[in-house]
């Protein structure tokens, strides 16, 4: 595979066809080395042995969902509309909270020009992706911050601020001073005081 990829790289994609096609017969039925080799016959446009390698894999495996996104793509670059259709609703039938199925129905509608739906099936997709606690990531920055206390470390902000600021006129009125203050800790121009 690594012989296609510099081919590729070497804007040979006739070559990166001819390794890919000995690949996918050496592979025989392990689906994780069917779908690398699917994704590059992909890139180098050939998307009909793409489509063959994908159905050894799905001959393997046929709920992985790696392979099944591989072929709606590669179905949809073959024209084969009808099929990519059949294949999304499949995965959002085998798996219906899963996001995945529907943002293969989005890629289906939006390539027959349904924008409609295909917002809808994008919106599908947002919903169920699911967002990662942000209480983990509290709770994390919060164990970093008692690390740092205990180790030490100087409270950001206080001792930087003169250094961030830089030197202010203490003859000028107090909310002049201020004022510069605030611009200065936001980063703007000396010439916008």
């Amino acid at each position: 595979m690594l012989q296609a990829r510099v081919a590729l790289a070497d804007n040979k994609p006739a070559v990166a066809r001819q390794v890919l096609t000995q690949a996918s017969r050496n592979a025989g039925f392990d689906t994780r080395q069917l779908n690398r080799v699917a994704l590059l016959q992909i890139n180098a446009g050939d998307a009909k042995a793409a489509a063959y390698t994908l159905g050894k894999a799905l001959q393997a495996e046929p709920r992985n969902s790696a392979s099944q996104a591989l072929m709606v793509d590669t179905e949809l670059r073959l024209g084969n509309v009808a099929a990519a259709d059949k294949r999304a609703r499949e995965v959002v039938s085998q798996q219906p909270r899963a996001a995945l199925g529907h943002a293969l129905l989005g890629d289906v509608a939006a390539a027959q020009g349904q924008w409609p739906q295909a917002v809808e099936a994008y919106r599908n997709l947002v919903l169920r992706t699911e967002v990662p606690p942000l209480e983990d990531f509290r709770q994390a920055l919060s164990r970093l911050a008692d690390q740092e206390r205990a180790a030490g470390a100087a409270r950001p902000g206080v001792q930087d601020e003169p250094h961030l600021i830089g030197q202010i006129d203490p003859t000028e009125p107090e909310v002049i001073q201020r004022m510069r203050k605030e611009l200065r800790l936001r980063h703007r121009a000396l010439e916008t005081e």
